[in-house]
């Protein structure tokens, strides 16, 4: 576990013992560390900041897996003085993403840094406070002016003039095993009364209101994070309270069978394909086939039985990447995308 601290210091505890890292202090004294994340390969990444209001450049930290300390700053990166990094995604190639306030996202694959904004990319804004990524694969940011997914290929923007979405100041995104998305937001008007959270499953956004929730000025979820057993875990800023939602409690029990694999031939396709369920399912399911907006498109009955085939018919839908989702009772079981020419 990493823990950041004020003066860029870094406290790390594994296997009972913990270490303090000070090497970043020396490069930059009267920072903290605002967040962090893993890379596949074991790397960390530290987004260090100045405080508030300070003429400082932001920087980062990286230490490899063995040992060895790497830094960015304004010399050797597209870092400057107010550029806020609010958050660090990595991708299983290793590429890192920084969602940054008011500069789009940077993107880092080893060896070349770019700038993603709203004049080439699909990104609807450059305040950009959240990075989030899909089962399906693809990115999600959340920004000021709504929702925007890259599939790596196309970017796609979800506001609140072309889908449920409530607001359009998106500050916080996470996904479940059931293919939901939940979104935490924060108000038009500051205060308004209402929820703060919204879940989209099966092409419908829900808005989630706790018991409780008191309505404040400055009030979207400050923490969001769906746990192992499927639960949205989130916190309001200025309310002590943590909330936990559980949007499928049916049963005490451990399920009857391990999770559903299915396949789907050809991918890409022209329009027809086959779905193949790998193993027996607890129960009869539901096949639904989103597409890169999150809506359905296509819904039929796949049967329990293990090696059953199922045909699909896409030749109707536009080109694009759909994602194919496995419903039984209690959750998703299996997620495939699927890329229709």
């Amino acid at each position: 576990m990493w823990f950041g601290l004020d003066n860029s210091e870094i406290l790390r505890y594994a296997n009972g013992d913990w270490t303090l890292f000070d090497t970043c202090a020396a490069h930059f004294p009267d920072h903290f560390v605002l967040n962090a994340a893993t890379a596949p390969n074991g790397d960390q990444w530290f987004s260090i900041a100045p405080p508030v209001s300070s003429p400082l450049s932001h920087g980062l930290a990286r230490y490899s897996a063995d040992g060895q300390w790497q830094f960015f700053s304004d010399t050797n990166a597209p870092l400057f003085p107010g550029l806020y990094i609010r958050k660090i995604l990595i991708e299983t190639d290793g590429t890192v993403w920084f969602a940054t306030t008011f500069n789009g996202i940077l993107r880092y694959n080893g060896a070349v840094w770019e700038t993603l904004t709203v004049s080439n990319s699909g990104l609807p804004s450059n305040e950009v406070f959240y990075l989030a990524l899909a089962p399906d694969g693809a990115i999600w940011a959340a920004t000021s002016s709504g929702l925007a997914r890259y599939d790596g290929q196309n970017w796609t923007t979800l506001n609140s003039a072309n889908s449920g979405l409530p607001s359009d100041l998106t500050t916080i995104v996470a996904f479940d095993k059931a293919g939901g998305m939940y979104v935490g937001y924060a108000p038009t008007t500051p205060g308004t009364p209402g929820a703060r959270v919204t879940v989209l499953r099966g092409g419908t956004w829900t808005e989630l209101i706790p018991p409780g929730w008191k309505n404040f000025p400055n009030d979207d979820p400050d923490a969001f994070i769906v746990d192992s057993q499927n639960r949205l875990w989130f916190a309001e800023f200025y309310d002590p309270g943590v909330y936990r939602y559980d949007p499928m409690l049916v049963s005490t029990n451990e399920p009857d069978s391990s999770p559903a694999r299915i396949f789907a031939t050809p991918n890409p396709t022209a329009g027809l394909l086959t779905l193949q369920l790998e193993t027996a399912l607890a129960s009869e399911a539901s096949l639904n086939i989103l597409n890169s907006l999150g809506q359905s498109v296509y819904t039929t009955i796949v049967p329990q039985t293990a090696g059953t085939t199922v045909p699909v018919d896409l030749r109707a839908l536009p080109a694009g990447v759909y994602s194919l989702l496995l419903l039984q009772k209690g959750g998703a079981d299996a997620t495939v995308r699927v890329v229709k020419r």
